[in-house]
């Protein structure tokens, strides 16, 4: 979900009226609304504020002497669930104990003709404030009338579920890897040093992954056959110090993800990979208080494609490489 379709529905009625004119400048929030509607993953989702406060000068004769105002009490969304309701009401997208409301200020009126006119101004959202034209249709209903407006914001533009930055917990992020040797039993090793990060958009369901491993912190277990293994005819770390995998998708199963696509390169060599999630967790750390996520992920390589394959097929050609990461939010 990239934009934000806002959806204006104001009563209003004339409070002063003259043998020339009538002026219309009491909003009627009873009987009004403010509502909103985007798509979510192809599904058209929509839901609507319940608190907020409107002023109106309009005079259909004068349109270009119209002033209009609103603020919205963002804590009072309603989504149709209150679950979502206090996730939406969170720092990552409204952020509401810190900006506890929105508000538009009209610059200028525009007469299109056909009780169609075009209302500009400035719409400000979470300290962000950003040029806004409200196309709106004014129909008078007796003493009353209603101005419907509908326009489109990119939520982007507003930090609203903006995408958020973690960079990787060196202490708790280690890639493992196993294979079978000779087939007597699979060994295990890992690598003890990893840098990346990783970006999170939960609202958008993007992400992206940046991993860079230190080939040379390979860990076996046995000091002697960790200086084999980074050896020229396995990872050559004197070479190639370092391996990296650089995400090109992230596809979502419901609001987390499920599958990491991207590109793995290894003694020099690229090849695309496909990294399975097996858990997903984003939550505030009980320790550093701040924001976090952790998973654990898994993928199988061929190391004779990274020209790694010496003693295969005995010694197994294919790697399981197992990852588990934490990050904390920047």
């Amino acid at each position: 979900m990239k934009n934000l379709k806002i959806i204006l529905a104001l009563s209003a009625a004339w409070l002063s009226m003259t043998a020339h004119a009538v002026e219309f400048n009491q909003v009627q929030t009873d009987k009004s609304n403010i509502a909103f509607a985007y798509q979510q993953m192809g599904v058209k989702m929509d839901g609507r504020f319940r608190k907020f406060a409107a002023q109106l000068a309009f005079d259909p004769a004068k349109p270009a002497n119209a002033k209009a105002s609103f603020d919205v009490e963002l804590a009072s969304i309603d989504t149709g669930g209150s679950e979502s309701d206090q996730e939406v009401a969170g720092k990552p997208w409204f952020n509401t104990k810190v900006f506890p409301s929105a508000r538009f200020v009209s610059s200028s009126v525009k007469a299109l003709g056909g009780n169609r006119y075009e209302v500009a101004g400035k719409l400000s959202i979470k300290g962000q404030t950003q040029d806004v034209v409200i196309p709106a249709t004014f129909s008078a209903q007796g003493n009353s009338a209603v101005f419907d407006g509908t326009f489109t914001i990119r939520r982007g533009d507003y930090a609203i579920g903006a995408p958020e930055t973690y960079v990787l917990d060196g202490t708790h992020t280690f890639p493992r890897f196993s294979y079978s040797h000779f087939g007597y039993s699979t060994q295990l090793s890992k690598f003890d040093k990893t840098t990346g990060k990783v970006v999170f958009d939960k609202a958008a369901k993007t992400g992206s992954v940046d991993i860079v491993i230190d080939t040379k912190s390979v860990n076996t277990g046995f000091p002697t056959f960790n200086d084999h293994i980074q050896g020229e005819d396995f990872l050559d770390t004197a070479k190639f110090p370092t391996a990296t995998f650089k995400s090109t998708k992230v596809t979502f199963d419901g609001d987390k993800p499920a599958t990491v696509e991207g590109n793995l390169t290894l003694k020099g060599v690229t090849k695309p990979v496909t990294l399975t999630l097996t858990s997903f967790q984003a939550m505030p750390h009980p320790m550093m208080k701040k924001d976090a996520i952790g998973a654990n992920a898994w993928t199988v390589v061929k190391r004779s494609e990274f020209n790694a394959g010496k003693y295969a097929p005995y010694v197994g050609d294919e790697v399981r490489i197992d990852i588990a990461i934490e990050a904390i939010k920047e």
